[in-house]
């Protein structure tokens, strides 16, 4: 990105249980000063997957990394701010597939790629 080789990503998804892999790619990103949304679809119920988990996650990221490299930059706010947590995929539980996720295994598999 920072070579003009590409664009910024309009959007990264990701999926969303525990919250941590949205928030590191949030904060990572927003250190690096790529500014992007990232979509957080929800896999696991509003417990674990809420917005007060993925602050709670990037901001202590952010002081665990300063304490060993203080010179990290202070983009918490602007992480979490880039954050959509898309609450329309949970299905009926864990695991369960969705008819959107159904389709979406049926298009890959016409590609020859089996998801389960």
């Amino acid at each position: 990105i920072d070579a003009g080789e590409c664009p910024n990503p309009d959007a990264v998804y990701v999926a969303c249980g525990t919250c941590a892999t949205a928030a590191g790619i949030a904060l990572g990103l927003a250190a690096a000063g790529v500014e992007t949304e990232i979509i957080a679809v929800r896999t696991t119920d509003k417990l674990l997957a809420n917005p007060l988990q993925l602050r709670r996650l990037i901001h202590k990221a952010e002081h665990v990394i300063r304490s060993v490299e203080p010179r990290f930059p202070r983009v918490a706010a602007r992480a979490f701010n880039s954050i959509t947590l898309d609450h329309i995929e949970f299905g009926q539980g864990y695991g369960k597939p969705t008819p959107s996720s159904e389709a979406a295994a049926q298009l890959a598999a016409r590609e020859g790629i089996l998801l389960d």
